[in-house]
């Protein structure tokens, strides 16, 4: 194999393509507070960004802010509630037990991630009759969501029916919750793999363990039909164009598949391969089952931090040998940006993409021919 072919869990801090923090935390424990408070998002009508818009948040008894329910994006909080207007909240509506599993972002990825604590409440309250209560700011209408990902992921999890929206703030005589089992760019925790393995629906899990393995081998993720994102990789056609002859191949545009039939890619095939994408995330949602058989990722990356730490962490904490190749065209400037102090990136005026860079689509084709033992 090339020399840029290393174990995702083996990437260091001192990796050119890497940003983020590398850390597994220890496991959480559940969050239970009496005659607690669950607080609505309201409008700021205030800050630059999108994050400082709105406040939502959560209360103990005594009117002091549950820090564990506040959502982060590496350094920044995300609708973090100011403790000093917390005086000033009213009741709302009453409940005995709220079981509260954060936020629904639209977003894939996070919609994928940020909402660990429903996936560690799953397991303990399947055949409870309590509904998830869950923050959500995109559409909505007659008091459902329209988004049809949000919707699909949630008939995946088999909780559709279960969800309440979060639209008034509930006072309630339990609160049960838990921190986040993920940080983006910061930490993964030791439980995570043993809640998202438990999350999907029975009667998916069951169907997943069952499919059988293709006579093709690799299944490539293409990201040529992306009009945005964190990342445009420049030369990913060539890429397409090479392995789209050979016959080991099948080639997948994401965007085009169910997140059922995404999942299904992972029993199918040995090898996964594609510029790095969300949709390698639904791996780790595979029940336990199919562990054995699961394909094997490779994640290709190119330029300066190119490979988020939460795969680092995740392949850590989940134990998978999965692998990440570096792409780079290493004496070419690659058109890059600054970032802000909270380690996010700024549009550079790229379209709707907020890096670009050129890879050497050799490496990549050069993978996976060998992958297929050409």
């Amino acid at each position: 194999m090339p020399k840029r072919r290393l174990p995702l869990g083996a990437v260091d801090g001192g990796h050119p393509t890497l940003w983020g923090q590398i850390e597994i935390k220890p496991e959480s424990e559940l969050l239970l507070h009496r005659d607690a408070k669950v607080l609505t998002a309201y409008r700021t009508g205030k800050g630059d960004g999108w994050w400082e818009r709105r406040k939502q948040g959560a209360l103990t008894k005594d009117g002091e802010l549950i820090e564990e329910l506040t959502d982060w994006r590496g350094s920044r909080p995300i609708y973090a509630w100011p403790s000093q207007e917390s005086v000033r909240v009213r009741s709302g509506i009453r409940e005995r037990t709220v079981l509260y599993g954060g936020t629904l972002y639209e977003h894939f990825g996070h919609l994928l991630l940020d909402l660990t604590r429903l996936y560690q409440l799953l397991p303990l309250f399947r055949e409870s009759d309590l509904p998830f209560w869950l923050h959500y700011h995109g559409g909505v209408a007659n008091g459902e969501i329209t988004n049809h990902v949000v919707l699909e992921w949630l008939d995946c999890l088999g909780v559709r029916d279960r969800i309440k929206l979060v639209d008034d703030n509930i006072r309630c005589e339990l609160l049960v919750s838990s921190p986040v089992l993920y940080r983006d760019r910061c930490f993964v925790r030791r439980d995570m793999p043993r809640a998202t393995t438990r999350s999907l629906r029975p009667a998916l899990r069951a169907k997943l363990a069952k499919i059988k393995r293709r006579k093709n081998r690799v299944a490539y993720l293409t990201r040529t039909q992306l009009s945005g994102g964190t990342s445009r990789f420049i030369g990913e056609d060539n890429v397409v164009d090479h392995i789209s002859r050979l016959p080991f191949v099948d080639i997948y545009t994401p965007e085009d598949l169910s997140i059922p039939r995404k999942l299904r890619l992972f029993m199918q095939y040995d090898y996964v391969v594609g510029f790095i994408q969300a949709s390698m995330l639904l791996k780790y949602f595979l029940p336990v089952a199919c562990a054995e058989k699961v394909a094997q990722v490779i994640a290709l990356t190119s330029g300066h931090q190119s490979l988020n730490s939460n795969w680092v962490n995740l392949t850590r904490a989940y134990g998978f040998l999965d692998y990440t190749v570096d792409c780079s065209v290493y004496d070419s400037s690659p058109t890059e940006f600054a970032t802000d102090v909270a380690g996010s990136p700024l549009d550079a005026g790229m379209g709707d993409f907020q890096r670009s860079t050129l890879i050497d689509h050799q490496i990549a084709i050069q993978i996976i021919e060998q992958l297929g033992g050409a």
